[in-house]
């Protein structure tokens, strides 16, 4: 009758003998030196990006707002769909600031510290506009993350939640912001026939332009090439490499 052959016991011999050998030692520390040394190089090439992400100045990130001159216009009765665009634009200019102030936070990047900045000028330019025409402000103390829109909160806690991922995601949340932003003042620009309205969303679109222009740079100096997230992207690409932000050629 046959032996029995036991593989398990013929397995384990063979894995012992070949632990043993000096050989197999020697390519297996080789291995898991090569293996640190990439991830070494990895971290700091992903630094260096950092860095450079943010000491860059191309498409300044703080883009300064024309001189508020909404006191020059008389006060006209706004119609329902003014009042709805600009309660909106209100608390979607701070889910931009609140997020920025988030991610920069969490990831201590200069850009969403600088933007943030612009940002807290935007939402006030359209706090200033309620107060003159006499409507409620939806953000009147509200504290950061908070929002009386249902739609701009669920908004808000996605966006955290992706940029949480990785600076990468973080530039993309960004960049999407800045996407909507542009989008809605779109249509709020279709909505309204005041002079000062009509000033204050092309400020805020020209701003977005740049922040759009910054975050996608900063995506590219991580090797990434940027895709549209809702606009077209022959609108984008004319966005972020065109020079006379807000011109003829960028508007619908």
């Amino acid at each position: 009758m046959k032996e029995k052959v036991n593989h398990n016991e013929i397995n384990k011999a063979w894995i012992k003998d070949l632990v043993q050998n000096k050989s197999f030692q020697a390519i297996f520390l080789w291995s898991v030196i090569l293996m640190i040394s990439l991830s070494i190089l990895y971290s700091a090439s992903q630094s260096n990006h950092l860095q450079k992400i943010n000491h860059s100045n191309i498409n300044a990130t703080s883009v300064a707002l024309q001189p508020n001159n909404s006191t020059d216009f008389p006060i006209q009765a706004l119609t329902r769909s003014e009042i709805v665009a600009l309660t909106y634009m209100r608390e979607e200019e701070k889910l931009a600031k609140d997020v920025y102030e988030y991610l920069h936070n969490h990831w201590n990047l200069a850009i969403f510290a600088r933007i943030a900045r612009s940002e807290t000028r935007h939402t006030e330019r359209m706090r200033e506009l309620l107060v003159k025409y006499n409507q409620v402000d939806p953000a009147l103390n509200s504290a950061p993350g908070v929002f009386i829109n249902p739609k701009l909160a669920g908004l808000y806690q996605k966006l955290i939640t992706q940029g949480k991922v990785s600076t990468l995601e973080a530039l993309k949340v960004g960049a999407l912001i800045e996407e909507v932003d542009i989008n809605d003042l779109d249509r709020a620009l279709t909505e309204t026939n005041k002079v000062d309205i009509i000033n204050a969303y092309k400020n805020l679109r020209s701003g977005s332009y740049h922040h759009l222009g910054s975050f996608v740079h900063g995506i590219e100096l991580l090797g990434e090439t940027y895709t549209a997230q809702l606009l077209n992207q022959n609108r984008v690409n004319l966005i972020i490499h065109t020079s006379f932000i807000d011109s003829a050629i960028l508007n619908p």
